[in-house]
């Protein structure tokens, strides 16, 4: 199978957790750099966005830890593509979990996705002056 369109870099990896201080804390230690606290907008709970050189880890909040969140982020250059982009991909089996939507914190657009075999796929694209690019 060739390279399929589109291509897309990896942007973050996002991962649960029920002591996010403490996470926050000890990925902090381990020389990662806090970009921003931010807002889960299904959950109500606080996420945080770490950076250690070009890697970025998003740790979200939850009561119990289900897997529901756990995902990868898919980097799409520019806002005005991701809409298309979502939909190219659903064309290619992935299925739609969450129309795109902006996210305020981030100056972002993002959407979620499932593929075939259950994985969370979320295609975010920033704004210029995003925090979540510097």
């Amino acid at each position: 199978m060739g390279t399929p369109y589109p291509l897309l870099p990896v942007d973050h990896h996002g991962l649960e957790t029920t002591r996010i201080d403490e996470d926050v804390e000890d990925h902090l230690r381990l020389g990662m750099r806090l970009v921003r606290w931010g807002l889960h907008g299904p959950t109500g709970k606080r996420i945080a966005m770490l950076r250690a050189g070009p890697a970025k880890l998003e740790l979200i909040e939850v009561a119990t830890p289900t897997g529901a969140w756990v995902h990868t982020a898919f980097l799409v250059s520019d806002p005005a593509d991701l809409p298309a982009t979502h939909a190219t991909l659903v064309g290619r089996g992935l299925t739609s979990e969450r129309e795109p939507f902006p996210i305020a914190a981030a100056l972002a657009e993002s959407s979620f996705l499932r593929t075939r075999g259950g994985q969370s796929v979320q295609l975010i694209a920033y704004h210029p002056g995003s925090p979540d690019t510097e």
